[in-house]
């Protein structure tokens, strides 16, 4: 997935063709391989990152490969999506 950032000045903010592109991200893979649909108005430059699963478990305190929260007593580990 690709996500795009824009921004625009408060005092711009009701305006949607005033939002500017945040510069100097690297172009979508998808875009890039060409083997998505892509609409006009998508953008093409943004933060590349895939897709993932979280799952939960609670009393699970070895929580191997995953991130223990002691306060709730839940471990999360998160599988990558393909």
């Amino acid at each position: 997935m690709c996500l795009g950032l824009s921004w625009v000045s408060a005092k711009k903010r009701n305006q949607y063709d005033k939002y500017l592109d945040v510069r100097g991200f690297d172009e979508c893979e998808l875009h890039a391989t060409g083997r998505a649909a892509w609409e006009d108005d998508y953008p093409t430059r943004g933060v590349n990152f895939k897709m993932w699963n979280q799952i939960s478990k609670k009393g699970d305190t070895s929580c191997v490969g995953g991130i223990y929260v002691e306060k709730t007593n839940m471990c999360f580990t998160y599988e990558v999506m393909k």
